[in-house]
């Protein structure tokens, strides 16, 4: 397998939509907005865990590696360089700046010409059911610091550069939800796009 099929598109979309119908991580992620913990990292390893099943047995995906959020290499050696990157970012429909980090990783991976690599952004829109009281803080959050606007057109506006890919993924049922999406946005770097 060539190193720029560990992200391809088809993996990426198969990693994140195998997270998001997964029942006990929409219960993980209730309990993340409980408190509305710093989730960031703990994303990254929940989905590089899905990517892992998407690539063959001879490949390991692992976190934070020479300060790449995802990396895929040979699994028989520990020591090998990254065939492959993904950086993170992961925001909520309650918290949202100008994603300037967004654009950052975007830079970065471009900076890198020797290894395949993707920018990820993915964006939960989620919407807790009235009843629910101990997620009553998200919604006045989201007129405070959240945002209204689809995911699509939120990146439209703050980033200068379409994906080259975009999908979302509904999320599992869960009873303290009305309705959960998972939006996926992807950057690639020239690396990954020479053919």
């Amino acid at each position: 397998m060539e190193a720029k099929e560990l992200i391809s598109p088809p993996r990426l979309r198969g990693a994140t939509f195998a997270l998001a119908k997964d029942a006990p991580f929409a219960d993980r992620l209730a309990w993340w907005l409980r408190g509305a913990h710093a989730a960031e990292r703990w994303f990254q390893f929940e989905w590089a865990y899905r990517l892992q099943d998407e690539v063959t047995p001879d490949w390991s995906v692992v976190c934070e590696v020479q300060t790449v959020d995802v990396v895929v290499r040979p699994v028989r050696d520990d020591s090998a360089p990254p065939a492959a990157g993904v950086e993170i970012k992961w925001y909520g429909n309650w918290w949202v700046d100008d994603l300037s980090m967004v654009r950052s990783d975007i830079d970065r991976i471009g900076n890198n010409q020797d290894v395949p690599c993707a920018a990820a952004l993915f964006f939960l829109d989620v919407e807790p059911k009235p009843d629910v009281e101990w997620l009553a803080w998200l919604p006045t959050q989201r007129k405070r610091r959240g945002t209204m606007e689809s995911p699509s057109t939120l990146v439209s506006r703050c980033i200068d550069q379409p994906a080259d890919d975009r999908f979302d993924c509904p999320l599992a049922a869960h009873p303290a939800f009305d309705a959960g999406v998972l939006w996926c946005f992807v950057w690639y770097n020239k690396a990954y796009l020479q053919v």
